[in-house]
């Protein structure tokens, strides 16, 4: 991965959810479930990602990476933290474990996701 990262040059695709917006990186295998995914995440100003959880198989994780940190709520399993930092922030997510994040930042908030096995589609996400 490049030092830095130009995301004002990603191809953002809408998601279901107001002001949260998808980039694929890269989707490894074939079939129904790709072994391995990644992609960057735009949150627009005053945008959130809910309280939601991957109905996923045991073994399944998620590592969210915020390259450049932010100004961002996170919340998993009913704790918050709060960052305001410049550094990197990474959090891992298991199957079935509940988290939202709120960009409380003037400008957009981008995140990697990588999962392993692959993002299935927006019908594995349950809201919580």
């Amino acid at each position: 991965m490049p030092k830095q990262v130009d995301f004002s040059q990603m191809e953002w695709q809408a998601t279901p959810y107001p002001g949260v917006f998808v980039s694929c990186l890269e989707e490894e295998g074939s079939g129904e479930i790709p072994d391995f995914t990644s992609h960057a995440v735009r949150l627009d100003v005053g945008s959130k990602i809910g309280p939601h959880y991957h109905e996923r198989e045991p073994g399944w994780m998620e590592l969210i990476l915020f390259p450049d940190g932010g100004d961002f709520e996170f919340r998993i399993d009913g704790q918050v933290s709060e960052y305001s930092t410049q550094m990197p922030v990474y959090r891992k997510i298991r199957p079935r474990e509940v988290y939202g994040i709120r960009n409380r930042n003037r400008f957009p908030l981008y995140f990697f996701s990588f999962m392993k096995p692959g993002f299935s589609g927006f019908q594995e996400i349950v809201e919580a």
